[in-house]
């Protein structure tokens, strides 16, 4: 089995401004650690604005995600290292 060292991040937006926010969208990078070459990126959405505004409308939704913002993250590098093994 093949073995390569990795660098891995994600991020998901948390403000407050009075109150709490959770962004809808977050992302995860998968580096490899000699070669500085993306290996994986991925995304995450919780909203369509195309759904919100006309639900039977045929598109490519890119809603992929409906559980916690805060979640987004670890599932990502998790989606990662599971599509690149």
């Amino acid at each position: 089995m093949p073995s390569i060292s990795v660098i891995g991040d994600g991020q998901w937006s948390k403000r407050s401004y009075g109150h709490s926010y959770n962004a809808n969208s977050g992302a995860a990078v998968l580096i490899g650690s000699l070669t500085k070459k993306l290996i994986y990126l991925g995304v995450k959405n919780k909203f369509c604005i195309i759904c919100k505004k006309n639900a039977n409308k045929d598109h490519i939704c890119f809603k992929n995600w409906n559980y916690s913002s805060s979640e987004m993250e670890g599932h990502l590098i998790k989606e990662g290292f599971e599509k690149i093994y």
